[in-house]
């Protein structure tokens, strides 16, 4: 009988010291969510912070260029002037606003006739060449573009190419939607795009290259005959408040010019990163001006950055 009361103890000890070491399981379980939860709150909470900041940042861009639509467009413009991290409650914004008919656009490539349009496409060409990359790859992006199914030659690519594939896909056979779908076309590889990328836009619409904002490959891409050393020249000399005017950009080139040229740009791209706390989050935004100030914004792309 002792012993049987001896056992009972030692089973009731072990039940204890299960229960509370239960207790304690459940006890740290609910700390630790609460923890979790308190810290999902705060994240959150400083997501929407930053969220607002990139957008009141957008604003503010586009008070600026609406401000600044009655002089032509240049590095010196207001719109242009990289702004060192400014403070805000809990962290810091900094960003940027880039002419994006500095740009060739991917776009003007094809008509509305669905034909090549061969000023388009022979600036693509020498683009290509001043940046060191094989300019067959714009029948490639042509053949991307256009609504047929018969290729250029060379380096040319439609369904066939792109079907035989794994995964296969298919060619647009319409204006790109963003300068990224490049990466899908034939020849395109990482690093030729990230080299090509900074050069060229997506824009909804045909548009000329400002050659006050333009760098040095795109300007060489433009102008018939100068090759890249050229152009450098050519930009190393410009003054930061650009050309007064497009016949003073012709006498400084002394060559024929048929693509179309411009001073004053329409479409701009907003780069812009808040950071507060643990959170950083990159807005990138295309804002569309017409000529008489008005703007809008034509996409959003928020981007959290670890």
């Amino acid at each position: 009988m002792k012993g049987r009361r001896h056992k009972q103890r030692g089973v009731a000890l072990i039940i204890a010291l299960l229960i509370l070491a239960l207790g304690a399981s459940i006890t740290s379980a609910m700390l630790w969510e609460r923890s979790l939860s308190t810290h999902r709150s705060a994240l959150l909470l400083e997501q929407s912070q930053a969220w607002q900041y990139n957008l009141g940042a957008e604003a503010w861009v586009r008070r600026i260029l609406t401000r600044s639509a009655d002089k032509h467009d240049s590095l010196d413009s207001a719109w242009a002037q990289q702004l060192p991290p400014l403070p805000v409650q809990g962290g810091a914004i900094e960003g940027g606003v880039q002419d994006l008919e500095a740009r060739l656009n991917l776009n003007n490539l094809i008509g509305a006739d669905g034909k090549l349009d061969e000023q388009a496409y022979a600036a693509l060409q020498r683009l290509l060449v001043a940046l060191r990359i094989p300019p067959e790859i714009a029948n490639a992006i042509a053949d991307w573009e256009d609504t047929d199914d018969d290729v250029r030659s060379p380096g040319g690519a439609e369904s066939g190419f792109y079907a035989s594939l794994d995964p296969l896909y298919a060619p647009a056979n319409r204006h790109f939607e963003s300068v990224s779908s490049l990466r899908l076309v034939r020849g395109i590889t990482p690093e030729i795009y990230a080299r090509l990328a900074p050069y060229v836009s997506a824009l909804p619409i045909v548009t000329p290259v400002n050659v006050n904002t333009a760098r040095a490959p795109v300007i060489a891409a433009v102008v018939p005959g100068i090759g890249l050393a050229r152009a450098q020249e050519i930009v190393a000399a410009r003054s930061r408040d650009g050309y007064a005017s497009l016949d003073a950009f012709k006498s400084v080139v002394g060559h024929e010019i048929e693509f179309p040229i411009t001073l004053d740009s329409s479409f701009f791209l907003l780069s812009v990163t808040t950071s507060i706390g643990n959170t950083r989050l990159s807005l990138y935004s295309v804002i569309y001006r017409n000529g008489n100030g008005a703007t809008r914004t034509l996409s959003r792309s928020f981007i959290p950055v670890r």
